[in-house]
């Protein structure tokens, strides 16, 4: 009888523990100054407590859960007509094991669509001005090959380095760009914040510098599954997503693009653009199919007897023989420099 007993006082205690199990949480609209969201409706998904109907001016709500033990994984949904909820991953958590001692939850939300839309708006500020950027760092290399500073195998390379580092800033314009967007600035330190307004004027740069790398890795996942679930950002798509996984330092990754862009590489050799015409002496006509020689590289000049080809020279030159030849006429040997590579003109005599 005693054991009978003793049975049934541990039930009802467990009952007890179980009953009366509460959630208390907050809810605000984005980047409002915390303003309150009611009126507005929540709903505990997985059942076990009565949806709360928010009316009072804090946007404060409490759920009753009277079959639900501490630790219990619960889905909450905020209802409020034309909003949605910023912060999802909020939604899932597990009931407290001492509710007086919980935190209330925070969950803000904003008009549908409009973190969306900010999103898109930012990554294409950014991704102007990273293309803006680009084009001049492509235009620099350029100039620097026509100067003949570099020789062709090192502007192939440096070439790369540019289309992968613009990759990679686009990634990284588009994973900001979530953050930003997904973020209640009213909540945040003011580093966040000035990095925020930073990326709002397209100077990702600047993020880097104010922005620490505990927050520039935070909110990784939801970045990802929102692309993955093709909610915006197609042009990035989930590949570049994972660049950023991989790399686990988006400091350290810009950092070096960085660097990589400001150094200046010491070279022993140059490529120079040698061009010119193959004529018969006696007509001034083009020949057509003539032979050029111009060290290791040899070439036929075409239909207007034109030719030009670019070959590797050391840094310190200062001139080379070129040859042009054609059947039925003499060769023709001359020197040629940094200064006339591209004003060559042979004119061929016929053979006697």
């Amino acid at each position: 009888m005693k054991s009978s007993v003793h049975l049934l006082f541990v039930a009802l205690l467990a009952n007890f523990a179980v009953a009366g199990q509460t959630l208390k949480g907050l809810v605000v609209v984005q980047n409002q100054k915390n303003t309150p969201a009611a009126p507005f409706t929540v709903r505990a998904l997985d059942g076990g407590a009565t949806d709360a109907v928010v009316l009072t001016p804090d946007g404060a709500f409490t759920l009753f859960f009277d079959k639900k033990a501490p630790g219990y994984p619960v889905r909450l949904d905020i209802i409020k007509e034309d909003f949605e909820v910023v912060n999802k991953k909020s939604l899932r958590l597990v009931l407290p094991e001492n509710p007086e001692e919980q935190q209330a939850l925070k969950i803000y939300i904003c008009r549908k669509g409009a973190w969306q839309r900010n999103a898109d708006s930012l990554f294409q500020i950014n991704y102007t001005q990273i293309e803006e950027k680009q084009n001049k760092r492509l235009a620099a290399l350029d100039a620097r090959c026509r100067s003949t500073q570099m020789t062709l195998e090192t502007y192939s390379r440096e070439l790369d380095d540019l289309r992968r580092q613009l990759a990679l800033m686009i990634e990284e314009a588009g994973r900001l760009s979530l953050l930003f967007a997904t973020a209640n600035l009213d909540d945040e330190s003011p580093r966040f914040q000035r990095a925020a307004g930073y990326f709002a004027k397209g100077q990702i740069d600047s993020v880097l510098i104010a922005l620490p790398e505990e927050d520039l890795l935070r909110d990784l996942e939801f970045a990802r599954q929102q692309i993955r679930e093709g909610r915006m950002l197609q042009q990035v798509g989930a590949e570049n997503l994972s660049i950023a996984q991989q790399a686990l330092d988006s400091v350290s990754i810009l950092g070096n693009l960085l660097s990589t862009l400001q150094y200046t590489l010491t070279l022993d050799s140059l490529p120079l653009r040698v061009s010119g015409t193959v004529l018969d002496d006696a007509t001034g006509q083009p020949l057509p199919g003539a032979r050029v020689v111009a060290g290791s590289w040899q070439g036929l000049t075409d239909e207007y007897g034109a030719f030009e080809t670019m070959i590797v020279v050391p840094a310190s030159f200062r001139k080379a023989k070129i040859t042009a030849d054609a059947e039925g006429y003499k060769p023709e040997t001359r020197n040629y420099t940094k200064n006339n590579a591209r004003r060559l003109k042979f004119y061929l005599r016929q053979h006697e």
